[in-house]
């Protein structure tokens, strides 16, 4: 081999991610290799070593590393791994010049970012180092952790903002499911161990079998912005059950106690009973949950 320190893996920045087989192949310039391919269109694929089942895509003008079938023959075959990301902060998009390469070897071409545990804003946006997680490009993620599982949305407050402040936490509407296992006794002394969270402004339980039909099928969207309002709209609210039992309660103790001043007048009421006739129903409904 004529090359003593052969290069085995390259950093390329993407050109194109157009595929015309719909293969998730991109195109990118090896330097100086590729001098003879004038266009983009002209250079070769690169092909994700990732599997398909796993959906990670680079985008346009950010890092990958790039292999060859065979050793430093640039017309082999071709295969990336990317995005390169050097911090969480740059989720969204790193790009090849300079960011994305800034932490390799320590002495990158670009200046990395504080630690995010430098900022006290930013904890809880990012897993812990012994989790495992899937993590989407702006403000949602999937975090596996002992015990416990997470599906989170909206949990950054400015997911496309400036890089420094794309790790904020938002305390204030992110949505998530939280999943947890442990052994755990409620205040009557009752165990249980397995917890099902479900956590939202809005949360709303449909069904494709019901007699309030909704649009839950949209290719693109699944559930429409249009249809989304008109869910809220139009679903039933749910009620709470524990206000409404202490309300029949009250109610049938008052139609098992009211009086007649004579036989087939109307009922007599004493304050307390018209104060359980007078209660506002509307506010045994939930604003926050509805069903189909």
């Amino acid at each position: 081999m004529n090359n003593i320190n052969p290069v085995l893996i390259r950093f390329c920045e993407v050109l194109s991610v157009y595929d015309d087989n719909a293969g998730l192949r991109i195109k990118v310039r090896l330097q100086p290799e590729d001098a003879d391919y004038k266009t983009t269109d002209d250079l070769p694929y690169c092909f994700p070593l990732l599997p398909k089942h796993l959906h990670v895509n680079p985008k346009v003008g950010e890092c990958v590393l790039v292999f060859l079938s065979t050793l430093n023959q640039s017309k082999s075959n071709r295969f990336f791994i990317g995005p390169v990301i050097s911090q969480q902060y740059m989720l969204n998009q790193d790009p090849f010049y300079f960011q994305s390469r800034c932490l390799f070897n320590g002495n990158g071409p670009s200046t990395p970012l504080p630690k995010p545990e430098m900022n006290p804003e930013n904890d809880g946006s990012i897993p812990d180092r012994e989790d495992i997680a899937i993590q989407g490009r702006q403000n949602t993620d999937l975090v596996l952790k002992n015990n416990e599982l997470r599906l989170r949305c909206g949990f950054k407050k400015y997911p496309s903002g400036e890089a420094k402040n794309t790790l904020l936490f938002n305390r204030e509407d992110l949505s998530y499911i939280q999943m947890r296992y442990k052994k755990m006794k409620d205040k009557k002394n009752n165990d249980f161990a397995s917890v099902i969270n479900i956590v939202a402004d809005r949360i709303n339980l449909l069904s494709h079998n019901s007699k309030n039909h909704f649009n839950l099928n949209d290719r693109k969207d699944l559930i429409t912005d249009e249809e989304q309002l008109r869910i809220l709209d139009e679903a039933h609210q749910m009620v709470y059950g524990d206000e409404l039992i202490e309300f029949l309660k009250k109610l049938i103790n008052v139609i098992r106690t009211h009086t007649h001043s004579f036989p087939m007048d109307p009922p007599s009421f004493t304050t307390p009973q018209l104060k359980v006739l007078e209660t506002p129903l509307e506010n045994m409904l939930s604003q926050s949950i509805r069903i189909n």
